[in-house]
């Protein structure tokens, strides 16, 4: 009887746990950021929350009600993240003009951190590497480059307004092809790289590293698992990081000398533990 091998070109579902694990690992990142916060939680009173969450919005403001049940969903309310740590304000107004301040909360007022100019900022609070690499990017000098009536790419281009939407092999394409393919769906009109698909393989090869790290975790000996966890999930989570540079021809280069290896131990892995497996069976 033959098992599959697992390969460098396995990837998991985005609806899988590995993809689950990604999103955890983004979770604790934002942990990160709490002690830099004097969240109006702590006090125990978040009038922005108590106000926004109020069903009548849903007819009155559809599109404020839409933002605020994606935020009650998302990570950031996980690590408790309120509106104020983005949009500015003070939770602690009960008067809604006093509470949004000066700049009304208006993301087409240059004053305000949301802004599109101010968006890598805002987030960098608690994003200080991801902010690092995508100040390096190409996507940062043409938000640079930008008019001010246009909004270039930032955080809510790929993730949305509330940090809810994590691409995955499944939407990369599209999500990039929306600045990075003509109308016809063909690559852009002087692109000679077809950025939506590079970017859907590269994405395939992080779940596929994020595969076999939870593979070798959970069959391998402890001493595997202690090993990945000092040297190889630092790597992996700073290669993630690195992933705001969108320097694709960096980024495949350094997923595949993560990616060979991984791939490796866990074939070594796989044949061992269907050769016990075979053992006990003749006994």
């Amino acid at each position: 009887m033959k098992t599959t091998p697992l390969t460098a070109s396995t990837r998991s579902n985005p609806s899988s746990p590995y993809l689950l694990l990604t999103v955890f690992s983004a979770a604790l990142a934002l942990l990160v950021c709490l002690p830099l916060m004097a969240s109006a939680w702590a006090a125990g009173r978040d009038n922005c929350l108590e106000c926004h969450s109020d069903p009548r919005f849903k007819v009155e403001n559809r599109k404020l009600y839409n933002y605020f049940q994606e935020w009650n969903l998302s990570v950031h309310r996980l690590a408790r993240v309120g509106c104020h740590e983005c949009h500015g304000g003070d939770p602690a107004q009960s008067d809604a003009q006093k509470a949004h301040g000066k700049t009304g909360l208006k993301a087409g007022d240059p004053a305000s951190p949301i802004h599109f100019s101010k968006v890598g900022i805002t987030c960098g609070k608690c994003h200080q590497e991801v902010l690092k690499h995508y100040e390096e990017s190409r996507h940062y000098e043409k938000m640079l480059a930008e008019k001010p009536q246009v909004r270039g790419p930032n955080c809510v281009t790929c993730h949305g307004s509330t940090g809810t939407r994590v691409p995955n092999p499944n939407n990369v394409a599209q999500l990039c092809g929306d600045c990075h393919r003509a109308p016809d769906g063909k690559p852009a009109p002087g692109k000679a790289v077809d950025v939506p698909r590079r970017a859907e393989e590269l994405l395939g090869r992080f779940l596929s590293i994020d595969r076999f790290i939870y593979y070798l975790t959970v069959k391998g000996e402890p001493s595997q698992a202690a090993r990945l966890e000092k040297a190889t999930l630092p790597e992996v989570k700073n290669l993630k990081a690195r992933w705001h540079t969108f320097d694709l021809d960096g980024l495949e280069r350094d997923t595949a000398g993560l990616l060979a290896p991984l791939a490796g131990e866990a074939n070594v892995l796989e044949k061992v533990l269907w050769e016990k497996k075979q053992n006990a069976r003749k006994r």
